[in-house]
């Protein structure tokens, strides 16, 4: 059968498209965009679900040392420790369809964590049931909500009239589609299946390829209640009280830690059996006042060595750089779920200062600085505050950023230190 994105093909549905996306070009995220010929396939592609998997394995990730957790911060021009190693550099970019990207996913010595991480539930039926087209034609309040790196976020509505988000493939000519896109939205679906019960994670309805239905949350991302943009396009940071920050650190914890216990309950759990991988400010969604992890299009499972039956890392091979990822990320070495106990880190660093781990440093600097061991700045103004909210978010950063992965608390640990935290300062009980 074909994917759904086949009511795109009639020359009728592309003018809508066209028009549609010509009126939000302010959402998408590419300003290189030119025409809707760069978001559609030249033909649908057949659906079909494979299991690759990078797995290539790499020089472990040098040790240095651990960083004391009262150590806040170091300042912008002290370097931890000098390594002899070049500053990390992004890699040249290299088309993602390219089979340089697909490997196998269980190898001679590392086999799936879970027998469900090779499989795929699909409700196809659901998805190709949505007429967008017709939609976009009879109702008004059909647009489009938002744009990511693969998919277009959609608003429609379900037959009782419900809002619901339908998330469908962008095509673009930098990125061509191929089995490795397929999979990754395999795994993304897969994910939300496994994660169907946790309050803390924006729920899936249906999956099918790329594509799927989502609940809609109108609540916007962190990102969006964090930074605003005034009528002059200058940035407004939000005003938010100690306790509120903490509070939304705590929803932000809950998420990760709900993900790295997908598994927690089988049999044979040997650790985390999945990870995020692009936890940020921007995958978590407001909805009815509290905020929900989302969108696993880039996780990563974990695998289990076959002689010591421990936890295989994996290897990425492109991508990784951005001031909220870990130092393991700046040089492409053997990751495991921890880079998301750091990125959870920058996340509350954001929400405690209202600016982004090492604001305004181009990426090579940010880059060096992570690598390195440096942590970005915490005005004294917050670092000396009285605010019992305020100091347990920088405790739960000390806990989130260390250096070194195996020093990291895991994100229940994480979940559970802010929660008590919370609940302390909520009672009365600090002091």
């Amino acid at each position: 059968s074909a994917h759904f994105l086949f009511f795109y093909n009639h020359p009728h549905h592309r003018r809508k498209i066209e028009s549609l996306i010509n009126r939000n070009a302010h959402r998408l995220p590419s300003q290189k965009t030119k025409s809707v010929e760069q978001h559609i396939p030249e033909r649908t592609k057949p659906r079909h679900v494979g299991c690759f998997d990078d797995s290539e394995q790499t020089d472990v990730f040098q040790k240095v040392r651990r960083l004391d957790t009262t150590n806040h911060y170091v300042s912008s021009g002290t370097k931890l420790q000098e390594l002899d190693k070049e500053t990390p550099k992004e890699p040249e970019y290299v088309e993602y369809a390219t089979t340089t990207r697909i490997s196998t996913f269980e190898t001679d010595d590392c086999v799936a964590m879970h027998e469900w991480q090779k499989h795929s539930f699909p409700t196809c039926n659901d998805v190709h049931a949505i007429n967008l087209p017709d939609l976009l034609t009879f109702d008004d309040e059909v647009h489009i909500l938002g744009s990511g790196t693969w998919r277009v976020t959609w608003l429609i509505k379900d037959y009782k009239g419900d809002n619901i988000a339908l998330k469908s493939y962008v095509y673009k000519y930098h990125q061509p589609f191929g089995e490795w896109h397929i999979n990754q939205h395999r795994k993304d679906g897969l994910v939300y299946e496994r994660l169907s019960n946790s309050p803390h994670v924006i729920q899936m309805y249906s999956h099918c390829v790329m594509g799927g239905l989502f609940e809609f949350a109108d609540g916007g991302t962190m990102e969006d209640n964090l930074w605003s943009l005034d009528s002059a396009g200058n940035t407004l940071r939000a005003r938010w009280s100690g306790l509120q920050r903490l509070r939304y650190a705590t929803q932000a914890a809950l998420g990760v830690a709900d993900l790295h216990d997908v598994n927690q309950y089988e049999e044979g759990a040997i650790g985390p059996a999945v990870a995020h991988t692009d936890i940020s400010l921007d995958q978590f969604i407001s909805l009815n006042g509290v905020y929900k992890l989302s969108d696993f299009n880039r996780v990563y499972f974990m695998r289990r060595n076959v002689t010591s039956d421990e936890p295989c890392g994996y290897h990425v091979d492109i991508g990784n750089p951005g001031s909220y990822r870990s130092p393991e990320e700046m040089i492409y070495s053997i990751q495991t779920e921890k880079v998301d106990l750091y990125a959870l880190g920058s996340v509350i660093y954001s929400l405690l200062t209202n600016f982004e781990p090492f604001e305004g440093l181009e990426r090579e600097d940010y880059m060096y600085r992570i690598f390195h061991g440096e942590q970005p700045i915490i005005p004294d103004y917050i670092s000396h505050s009285p605010d019992p909210a305020k100091q347990a978010m920088i405790r739960a950063m000390g806990m989130c950023r260390h250096l070194q992965p195996e020093y990291r608390a895991s994100a229940a640990e994480v979940a559970s230190f802010l929660s008590d935290k919370l609940s302390e300062i909520e009672s009365g009980r600090t002091g």
